[in-house]
């Protein structure tokens, strides 16, 4: 399993999907929420609960459900292997290179498998970036 760009799907979760992005974009991601949630047997609350940086629930079907929204934007294929391409186009996009390759640096976590390496990389950046409230407008 590559997980050394995982920190970077996570950072694309807060700030790429969501920040100010045309409402087709936030539809697709509510969406996306809704069917991962359903998917993982997390409620709707939990789901965005945990998007929003609220790591208290670290279920198994929590971490997943992060894993599922990293599939969901094409940033983990059906191999469950990081598509380490869409991530670093997305991520250049939208940070600067140095503060990215930072970040970066910073959260390369492998956890149990790739549902923990999912939401450990999710909740790094959390603790590491500052997310503003507009970037969790879904």
């Amino acid at each position: 399993m590559k997980s050394i760009n995982a920190p970077l799907c996570c950072l694309l979760i807060a700030i790429v999907a969501a920040n100010a992005q045309p409402m087709a974009n936030k539809a697709e991601v509510r969406r996306n929420i809704r069917v991962c949630a359903k998917e993982m047997g997390v409620s709707s609350r939990e789901a965005v609960r945990v998007l929003k940086g609220n790591f208290a629930d670290d279920s198994d079907n929590i971490k997943c459900f992060i894993k599922c929204m990293f599939s969901s934007m094409g940033f983990i294929d059906e191999n469950d292997e990081i598509v380490e391409d869409a991530i670093r186009e997305k991520v250049m996009d939208n940070l600067e290179s140095t503060e990215a390759e930072e970040l970066y640096e910073k959260c390369k976590i492998t956890g149990e498998d790739i549902c923990d390496t999912s939401y450990q990389v999710y909740k790094c950046i959390f603790e590491n970036y500052e997310v503003t409230d507009d970037m969790l407008d879904f």
